[in-house]
C-alpha cells in the first residue's frame, strides 16, 4: 500500500498562510483585550472615588462645594486634599510620584508632560489636577482641582502613570463634584464643570484643545462600546 503524505512544499505553503491569517488577527484581538482591561480598570476607579466622596460627606453631613473648599473662595490651596486625605490607603504625591505642576504635600510642582489629550495631539492642560494627589497601592493616581469657582474635580489614572497610554479619555478621566447633591458625576452631565451642550468637544476626535478628553468620563459610563472605538 502506498502512503500518503504532504509534501514539504504543502506544509510550507499551510504554515504561512497560518501566519498571514495570524498576523491580521493578532493585533486585533490585542487591541480588544487592552481595551477591556481598561473599561475593568475605569469601573473600578469610578466606584473607589464614589465610595471616597461619599463616605467624607457621610461623616461630615453635608456636601463636597466650591464655597467651602475651593482655594477660590477659601484661600487654602490644600483644604480639600487635606479633607480627603485621612480617607485613602495611598502613597501621598512627592516630586517623584505626580504630574507636572501639581501641588504636593512639599509645595513643589513638576512639568506637564506625562499625559496627552484624547486624540493624543497635544499635552493635556495640568490645571484640572494641580491641587494635590494620591497614589493608590495598586498604583492608581488620584488628581485634585480645587482653584476654580465653578465645581470641585477629581480625576483618577486608573492605571497609574507609570503605565500607558496616558491619554485623557484612555486611562485618565475627570469628575466633578455636584454643588447642589455633592454627588460624583462625570463632566459632560449638567451640573458639571463641562456640561452637555459641551461635552462632544471635550472629547473629540478632531479637536486640538488641550482639554480635550476632559468630558470623556462621560461616554465611558454611558456608552457600552466606548473603549471599542478610543482613536489611536
Amino acid at each position: 500500500m502506498k502512503k500518503r503524505a504532504f509534501t514539504l512544499a504543502e506544509v510550507l505553503i499551510t504554515l504561512g498562510i497560518i501566519g498571514v491569517v495570524a498576523a491580521m488577527t493578532l493585533p486585533s484581538l490585542i487591541a480588544n483585550y487592552q481595551h477591556k482591561v481598561l473599561e475593568t480598570q475605569f469601573k473600578k476607579a469610578y466606584s473607589i472615588l464614589y465610595q471616597l466622596v461619599l463616605d467624607v460627606q457621610n461623616d461630615t453631613g453635608m456636601p463636597l462645594n466650591v464655597r467651602d473648599y475651593s482655594y477660590t473662595y477659601t484661600g487654602d490651596h490644600y483644604k480639600l486634599y487635606n479633607t480627603l486625605k485621612p480617607y485613602i490607603i495611598a502613597n501621598f504625591c512627592t516630586t517623584n510620584g505626580c504630574i507636572d505642576r501639581i501641588e504636593v504635600d512639599d509645595g513643589t510642582g513638576q512639568n506637564m508632560k506625562e499625559y496627552r489629550t484624547y486624540n493624543n495631539q497635544v499635552n493635556t492642560s495640568s490645571y484640572y489636577m494641580e491641587g494635590g494627589g494620591f497614589i493608590l497601592p495598586d498604583g492608581m493616581a488620584i488628581y485634585i482641582e480645587n482653584y476654580n469657582s465653578k465645581n470641585l474635580m477629581l480625576s483618577i489614572d486608573v492605571n497609574g502613570i507609570k503605565k500607558r497610554p496616558n491619554r485623557w479619555g484612555h486611562d485618565l478621566f475627570t469628575f466633578s463634584i455636584d454643588n447642589e447633591t455633592g454627588k460624583l458625576i462625570p463632566n459632560g452631565f449638567d451640573g458639571a464643570f463641562v456640561s452637555a451642550a459641551s461635552r462632544e468637544r471635550y472629547c473629540s476626535a478632531t479637536d486640538s484643545s488641550k482639554d480635550n478628553g476632559l468630558s470623556c468620563s462621560y461616554y465611558a459610563l454611558t456608552d457600552s462600546n466606548y473603549f471599542k472605538k478610543l482613536p489611536k
